[in-house]
């Protein structure tokens, strides 16, 4: 069961106006380089296959359409939950790179469908079986006091 836990998963955006996605992880200290377009490259078994996937499964083709993302995590590693809180990100990003608009937190349908293709990733080309309670838990979750 999904639950709150005392770590985080942080990002700064900006549009570029370029056909390439970039994503810098301070986990990994390093800049990885997307083109949306390039639906021939095959996973390399490093972190950047997670984006690489994403974007493969929410049809990212549009020219200009690009953006930046500076993510820092105190997540470990491991985990599920650290890879679906990142695709959770950049789920989100490409959302408004693509549309330009915000997602309203009301929108719980679109935030499922953003879960779902966040679990594709994994699956499809990622190749881990996971499921979508990370995902999921990660963009419909919300605050609840007791």
């Amino acid at each position: 069961m999904p639950m709150a836990i005392d770590q985080h998963t942080t990002g700064l955006f900006r549009l570029n106006d370029k056909s390439v996605v970039r994503i810098y992880s301070d986990r990994f200290d390093e800049m990885a380089t997307v083109i949306p377009h390039d639906v021939l490259t095959r996973k390399a078994g490093i972190w950047n296959d997670y984006a690489q996937g994403l974007l493969r499964e929410s049809a990212h083709r549009s020219p200009d359409k690009g953006f930046d993302l500076l993510v820092r995590s105190t997540l470990g590693s491991g985990g599920l939950s650290s890879s679906s809180s990142f695709l959770a990100m950049l789920a989100l990003a490409n959302h408004f790179a693509l549309s330009g608009e915000m997602i309203d937190p009301a929108d719980r349908g679109l935030r499922l469908q953003l879960a779902l293709n966040c679990q594709r990733a994994e699956n499809n080309f990622v190749g881990i079986p996971s499921g979508i309670m990370d995902p999921a838990a990660i963009l419909l979750g919300g605050l609840i006091k007791l």
